[in-house]
C-alpha cells in the first residue's frame, strides 16, 4: 500500500509506537491509556472524512425472505440503512447532491461527521465460502479506492473473518490507514442486533482515528487482526486476542491500550 507518512506507526505524538512483526509495541516514551494517540493529525480543517464501506456478505446484512428465512439479498443493505436514522442522517446531505452516493452517520461531539460510501459485492459470500481470491478482491478494492477514503470497513460473516484479517494484515505493506473488519451474530436489521453498535463504532474509529493496520472490531473491542480467534457461535463478544491486549475499548469513552 501506499505510505503517508506513517510507515505502520500509530501516531503518537513525538513518541511513536511500531508494531513489530510480531506484533509488540514499541516505544520510546511513557506509553498513553488514550485513544487520543490514534486520533487524526489533520492534514486539512475539514470536518468531515470519508470511508469506503465493503459489504463482502455475512450475517450482518441479512433479511428476512419471502420464505420468513433470514438470507443476504442483494442491492437491499444501503437501501435499508438509508432508513435508519442511527445510521444515516438524512438532513445532512439533502442538499449536498455532490454527495448522493453517500451516507452520514448524525454527529458526534469532537469527532468529524464521518461520510460512507458502500461498495456492495455482486455476489454475497457466506464466510465459510471465502477463498484466497475473495482474499485479493477485498485487498484489491482497498488498494484501488486507497487515495479517495480516510478508512475502510469490511463487512463479514463470522465464520471465517479472522482468516480474512490474518491474511489482509500481510497483503498490506506500509499500511497508513485504518482497515477494520467487523460482523455480527445477529442481522442489522433485526431487534437486539449486536450489528449495529459494531458497524456504527467501525465507522467512527475509521473515520476518526489513525490505526494503521488490519484490525478486528466486535463487542467494543478493537482487536489485532492477525491476533484474533474467534470463540462463540452465539455470544455477543465472539472474538478474543490472547495474549494480545486489545487496541481500543470502546465505551462511554474510546479507550487505546
Amino acid at each position: 500500500m501506499p505510505d503517508h507518512g506513517t510507515n505502520g506507526n500509530i501516531e503518537n505524538g513525538s513518541n511513536g509506537i511500531h508494531n513489530d512483526d510480531n506484533g509488540h509495541d514499541e516505544g520510546n516514551g511513557e506509553s498513553q491509556s488514550s485513544a487520543e494517540k490514534f486520533r487524526f493529525k489533520n492534514q486539512t480543517e475539514s470536518l468531515e472524512s470519508r470511508v469506503l464501506v465493503i459489504y463482502t456478505g455475512g450475517t450482518i446484512g441479512m433479511i428476512i425472505n419471502n420464505d420468513g428465512v433470514l438470507a443476504p439479498q442483494s442491492n437491499k443493505f444501503k437501501e435499508n440503512i438509508r432508513q435508519n436514522p442511527l445510521m444515516h442522517d438524512v438532513d445532512y446531505l439533502r442538499n449536498r447532491p455532490d454527495k448522493s452516493e453517500y451516507l452520514a452517520l448524525p454527529g458526534l461531539k469532537h469527532n468529524k461527521r464521518v461520510l460512507y460510501k458502500v461498495l456492495e459485492y455482486d455476489s454475497l459470500l457466506d464466510s465459510s465460502n471465502m477463498t484466497v481470491d475473495d482474499w485479493i478482491n477485498i485487498a484489491s478494492d482497498v488498494f484501488d479506492n486507497y487515495e479517495n477514503f480516510d478508512g475502510f470497513v469490511i463487512l463479514h460473516g463470522t465464520d471465517t473473518l479472522c482468516y480474512t484479517a490474518a491474511a489482509l494484515s500481510f497483503m498490506f505493506e506500509n499500511l497508513g490507514k485504518t482497515v477494520i473488519i467487523t460482523g455480527s451474530q445477529i442481522s442489522i436489521f433485526q431487534p437486539r442486533s449486536d450489528g449495529v453498535d459494531n458497524f456504527i463504532a467501525s465507522l467512527i474509529l475509521a473515520g476518526n482515528y489513525v490505526i494503521p493496520e488490519v484490525t478486528v472490531y466486535f463487542h467494543n473491542k478493537l482487536m489485532r487482526g492477525n491476533r484474533t480467534i474467534k470463540t462463540s457461535t452465539y455470544e455477543f463478544d465472539a472474538f478474543i486476542s490472547p495474549n494480545c491486549l486489545p487496541l481500543v475499548q470502546v465505551g462511554i469513552e474510546i479507550d487505546g491500550e
